[in-house]
């Protein structure tokens, strides 16, 4: 086995003082664990391939979609001018001055921001569609200004229970079911895209490692 394939452990606490750190947001794009198939996992930013450190500084938190399809990459090329150019860093970045949410799509403001969205495909079709189930009740997060040495800004608009939600005289939301959304389409594709990350885990990712190891402890 490579020796790049090996992750290093990371305890109880360390991960819960990254997943709370993130508000159990992905730093990344910014849906809350709660409302991801897969929930969150702890993302090394420089990885481990790459001789990052498995401490907090080099920790962030990440939804399974972003964790996936960042890997063990720390940048890509610019499609507009071919430079290579680093991922945004949740630990040294803030947020919005690499992107901005324009309705449900996420709008890259800068290269680092353009790569980032790019190979993290955070505006695929399913995500997008994700993104407006949550918008429809209340549950879309949007982020103002974040790093670790800075002062955290969440403007979340997130309520449990929403059994009615009515827009300009429009009932989008009635005793808990989304009246402009397709429940069962929107399942098949969570699963879909859900079955397709698990087929994609690695076996070394979690054969042999006890469960505190492999998924985040409830706190």
């Amino acid at each position: 086995m490579p020796i790049w394939l090996m992750s290093s452990y990371i305890n109880a606490a360390l991960r819960r003082l990254v997943a709370t750190r993130a508000d159990y947001l992905c730093e990344y794009c910014l849906i809350h664990e709660e409302d991801t198939f897969f929930g969150c996992e702890i993302d090394h930013i420089i990885s481990e391939k790459h001789g990052g450190e498995t401490d907090a500084e080099n920790l962030a938190y990440a939804c399974a979609f972003c964790n996936r399809s960042k890997g063990s990459d720390v940048g890509s090329h610019v499609q507009r001018t071919g430079a290579f150019v680093r991922f945004f860093n949740p630990r040294t970045d803030l947020w919005a001055d690499h992107f901005a949410i324009d309705g449900v799509t996420i709008i890259a403001l800068s290269d680092v921001g353009a790569v980032t969205a790019q190979i993290l495909d955070f505006n695929n079709s399913e995500r997008l569609f994700e993104r407006q189930a949550l918008q429809v009740i209340g549950r879309l997060s949007k982020r103002g200004r974040c790093h670790s040495h800075g002062k955290t800004h969440l403007t979340l608009r997130r309520q449990r229970d929403v059994r009615t939600v009515i827009v300009d005289g429009e009932t989008l939301v009635d005793d808990g079911k989304y009246l402009r959304l397709n429940e069962e389409e929107l399942l098949e594709k969570v699963q879909a895209k859900g079955e397709q990350i698990w087929d994609s885990v690695p076996k070394w990712h979690w054969t042999g490692k006890s469960i505190d190891e492999v998924v985040l402890p409830v706190v």
